[in-house]
């Protein structure tokens, strides 16, 4: 089936686990090592769907995509709520 849910699954957990640690991580080091781990993880498991023969690579492609596309509404989603939060808080400290 379109498309492959373990491939846009680990695309998502691995993108969300490598934005948090670099986000709260003062280690560059830690942060490249654990991008590089993340990057062969997602392939591997995309290439493993694709040699059992569950899945076409346009599948695991649309995977990758779909949860691209996850991750970044979600991070938007996140983004705007931190912003109105501070509006609001900047909203009440005016004076009239």
């Amino acid at each position: 089936s379109f498309p492959s849910g373990h491939s846009m699954n680990s695309s998502v957990f691995f993108l969300s686990l490598t934005y948090f640690i670099f986000r709260n991580t003062r280690n560059r080091k830690l942060g490249i090592i654990l991008t590089i781990f993340s990057g062969i993880i997602v392939v591997l498991i995309g290439l493993s769907r694709i040699y059992l023969g569950v899945h076409f690579p346009s599948d695991v492609l649309g995977g990758y995509a779909a949860g691209l596309l996850w991750f970044v509404a979600v991070l938007l989603f996140e983004k705007i709520i931190i912003f109105l939060r501070l509006f609001k808080k900047f909203e009440m400290g005016k004076k009239y």
